[in-house]
């Protein structure tokens, strides 16, 4: 652990970047003073790294207060209890990555520092490259560690700028997206969602990781067989986020929900339970559930005959039936419901806010 009393202040202060985590500020701190590693301490672990960036604080020119911005705490009645804050979003432990480092390497060419939307669990693709992101070696499979003098990796020395990574999937790339506008949204601690044209920055981020947890630990749960929830629980249930018109039927009855409990969504990412402790309060809610027509689709492609005759007795998703219009729109005889936008994704500008957005800024 530093010593800041019996350090002199670095030559080389490296400044905080917009969505930088503090694990890999330290990081570009240690490689540009060549400092010895060791004396910093374990960083891969978030709760040090914390403590060691504080501590380091005075003597690199770091604000404390953009620190804390980044940084993990423990309750001092429980120290299992870490909280990770990412500006005004407030998360559990499990929502961010552990000792493993994740690193894209087409972003590696032209810089040094990684973001904070690399460290969030759920996403696993750069949105910037739309490649998947890269936690081990591709040429010997070594991981990717937290401190490396060289940016390549410990075991063969092979640069991280050039590993080789597949091409991220539609809906990793899709959901890269919404986490960096998510991250953007709360360092600079905007906490209402809504439609932007300038920044389109619109969901929060404790917002969009509940709902994954929900869809993919509940709803899919209780769709699908085990290996079809494992092969296909977290692409589907980024693709019910993506589909516009079941997003807007989830927001309304999800959150309005969850906004009248106790339980409310700013504590419900922040228990020391699993992400299966927190979504299984929505149970009751996934019981009823309507199934959206891609998913029916999906299993007549498959052959899944059984999970179909499992699935007959539940309704299919329907705009006019499940109340998207309601008080809002109700649509004319004989008009069908309006084309979905999926191609559209959270952070883009797409035209005048709709009264329905406006209400679910309050969810």
């Amino acid at each position: 652990m530093p010593s800041p009393d019996l350090q002199p202040a670095f030559l080389v202060r490296p400044s905080l970047a917009p969505t930088e985590s503090i694990r890999s500020l330290i990081h570009r701190l240690a490689v540009q003073n060549k400092l010895p590693l060791r004396m910093l301490g374990e960083p891969g672990r978030l709760g040090e790294a914390t403590q060691v960036a504080c501590e380091l604080a005075s003597k690199a020119d770091w604000d404390p207060c953009d620190l804390v911005q980044r940084a993990a705490s423990t309750s001092e009645s429980d120290p299992s209890d870490t909280v990770v804050r990412i500006g005004t979003a407030m998360l559990g432990k499990r929502c961010i990555v552990g000792l493993q480092r994740r690193i894209c390497p087409l972003c590696m060419v032209s810089t040094t520092w990684t973001p904070i939307d690399w460290e969030i669990r759920q996403n696993d693709a750069c949105h910037i490259h739309q490649c998947m992101l890269a936690d081990k070696c591709s040429a010997c499979g070594a991981g990717v560690a937290w401190l490396s003098h060289q940016y390549a990796c410990d075991r063969c020395g092979l640069a991280w700028r050039h590993f080789e990574t597949p091409a991220a999937s539609p809906s990793s790339t899709t959901f890269a997206k919404w986490t960096h506008s998510s991250v953007v949204r709360a360092l600079r601690g905007i906490q209402q969602d809504g439609h932007s044209k300038n920044n389109g920055v619109r969901v929060r981020l404790e917002k969009l990781l509940l709902m994954l947890e929900v869809l993919r630990c509940e709803v899919l749960r209780q769709w699908l067989s085990p290996k079809l929830w494992a092969d296909f629980g977290h692409v589907w249930s980024i693709q019910l986020l993506k589909e516009s018109d079941y997003r807007s039927w989830l927001w309304s009855e999800m959150f309005l929900h969850a906004a009248k409990d106790p339980m409310t969504l700013a504590k419900a990412l922040r228990p020391m339970g699993s992400a299966l402790m927190t979504s299984a309060y929505f149970n009751g809610f996934a019981s009823a559930a309507p199934v959206p027509n891609f998913i029916l689709t999906a299993l007549k492609k498959l052959g899944e005959d059984k999970l179909l005759h499992k699935l007959a007795s539940r309704p299919v998703f329907d705009v006019r039936r499940h109340g998207i219009y309601g008080v809002f729109q109700a649509p004319e005889p004989g008009l069908s419901s309006p084309s979905h936008r999926d191609e559209k994704y959270w952070d883009e500008e797409d035209g005048p806010q709709s009264e329905l957005e406006r209400f679910l800024e309050v969810c």
